[in-house]
């Protein structure tokens, strides 16, 4: 997302793309099996916390963010010529917020 932001810029996206997009895919694999684990402990209590829930949508949108980028044809044409078009920018903008946002949600579940 930061590349596709304007930093990193000596590096070509079609060079971190697809190794950096199978690193999310398993970190996201990862984070939903320990997160259905530290459910399941408690899943009354977390089903009824706002923060919780906050937490699950922004993952959804942020999920269903990066899979729609991946199926965008501007994705495409950047991967095969480095050329970013406004709606690669928006969906980097928009993964950046949706994930930070997850992770200051997840913070408020301990105090909600």
């Amino acid at each position: 997302d930061l590349k596709l932001l304007g930093l990193f810029r000596p590096f070509p996206i079609a060079t971190l793309a697809p190794p950096l997009s199978r690193v999310s895919a398993a970190g996201i694999m990862l984070a939903i099996l320990t997160g259905l684990l530290l459910f399941s402990v408690r899943p009354a209590a977390y089903i009824q916390n706002t923060a919780f829930l906050i937490k699950m949508a922004l993952i959804v949108l942020g999920i269903a963010n990066a899979l729609l980028l991946k199926s965008n044809f501007h994705w495409k044409v950047a991967l095969a010529s480095g050329e970013l078009h406004k709606s690669v920018r928006v969906s980097a903008f928009l993964s950046v917020a949706l994930w930070f946002s997850a992770v200051i949600a997840g913070r408020w579940i301990g105090f909600l």
